[in-house]
């Protein structure tokens, strides 16, 4: 009676839902962000007064493509370097296959980071990881190459797109670039030195650079590390094009990454990297978070 009930006042859907784990087996991600996705699509298209369906992809449905990334491109019979990625593609093509049925939109955000004003963020995964182990002393040489440039839009940003997009008739069946914009992405060192530099540690901590082929000569406890599908990204250079986002919205571009970094790492540092989130509060029960 509730899927009925919702089938018939529904409006407007944004399918935010999915596992970004970038080391989840294929199978296990393709249950999340693929049948997830066939699950609601077939919600979608009874939804009598249906006028919107947003569907958040990413933008590294390009796999290992490497140069400008067009918002039109999708299978480039690229390869992907983990379940998430190819998941994620899979998943956008699903959609695309029912955009004759379904009033879909795209968005492909980069990665994304804390709100831009404050810092503030509820996940610590993908760049955070990578920054708390640094930071702990536990990385001391990163397969990559230190001039990759890291694509960080902040979360405030991608949330004033899709409601920029939500209700603009002019978006149906459009696919959009939700990233820092095109020059704004930061090296990874630059990421990097300015985390050990707000965090008061010696240079000497900068981790070491191996290189364009991550794995030369790579030891086989560092093969063995999690950290591996994490630095897998850090050999491609690409950039990722936003003509449709500027031809249809008059949205301000997003912060520099750079510039709203100190913010987003002085949250990490107030937060422990999320032991402390401010907004958790206690059980009156148990008297623990």
């Amino acid at each position: 009676e509730v899927y009925r009930r919702l089938t018939r006042c529904v409006t407007h859907i944004i399918h935010g839902a999915a596992s970004t784990k970038l080391g989840l087996p294929l199978e296990c991600a393709r249950e999340i962000n693929v049948n997830g996705t066939a699950r609601f699509l077939s919600f979608a298209e009874q939804c009598l007064r249906l006028a919107r369906y947003v569907h958040e992809s990413t933008d590294y449905v390009d796999g290992d493509s490497v140069g400008r990334i067009s918002e039109e491109d999708l299978d480039c019979s690229q390869g992907f370097r983990n379940g998430y990625e190819q998941s994620k593609f899979e998943a956008e093509c699903l959609v695309r296959s029912r955009m004759n049925r379904v009033p879909v939109t795209v968005l492909r955000p980069s990665i994304v980071v804390g709100d831009s004003r404050d810092g503030h963020t509820s996940g610590f995964a993908t760049l955070y990881y990578p920054l708390q182990r640094i930071l702990a002393g536990e990385v001391t040489r990163i397969p990559g190459d230190p001039d990759t440039p890291l694509d960080l839009v902040p979360v405030d940003h991608v949330a004033r797109t899709v409601e920029r997009l939500l209700t603009d008739s002019a978006a149906i069946g459009g696919t959009y670039h939700v990233t820092a914009g095109e020059g704004n992405a930061v090296p990874v060192r630059r990421v990097i030195e300015t985390a050990i530099w707000l965090a008061g540690d010696r240079p000497g901590r900068m981790p070491r650079f191996l290189g364009d082929s991550p794995r030369d000569g790579m030891p086989d406890r560092m093969r063995a590390d999690p950290l591996n599908v994490f630095f897998a990204y850090l050999t491609d250079h690409k950039e990722f094009d936003q003509t449709n986002l500027r031809r249809d919205t008059d949205l301000v571009p997003a912060p520099s990454p750079e510039a709203i970094l100190p913010r987003l790492l002085a949250f990490c540092a107030e937060a422990g990297w999320g032991r402390d989130l401010p907004w958790k509060e206690k059980s009156c029960l148990t008297g623990r978070a």
